[in-house]
């Protein structure tokens, strides 16, 4: 069992959404929703939310960052030949 608070607004939309979706109850919608959500990919979820993707890129430049920094404080020696 799962229990969240919405404003006013909130749970009117929701009821809306319910009866304009033909669920039984909020408790099927939220199941629904629920479902839908975790069927998602995470490249998905990255795509339906665009700040996701954008933490997701600054992630990866974080990483390469990180790697150059390294890279730079502890070059690797020339082989002689």
């Amino acid at each position: 069992m799962i229990s969240i608070r919405l404003s006013e607004e909130e749970y009117d939309g929701l009821c809306r959404l319910s009866a304009a979706t033909g669920a039984h109850s909020l408790s099927d919608l939220a199941r629904n929703a629920m479902r839908l959500f975790l069927s998602l990919t995470v490249h998905e979820r990255l795509l339906t939310d665009p700040t996701g993707v954008v933490q997701a890129q600054m992630d990866i430049l974080n990483r390469r960052i990180d790697e150059l920094r390294s890279q730079l404080q502890s070059p690797e020696r020339p082989t002689t030949q």
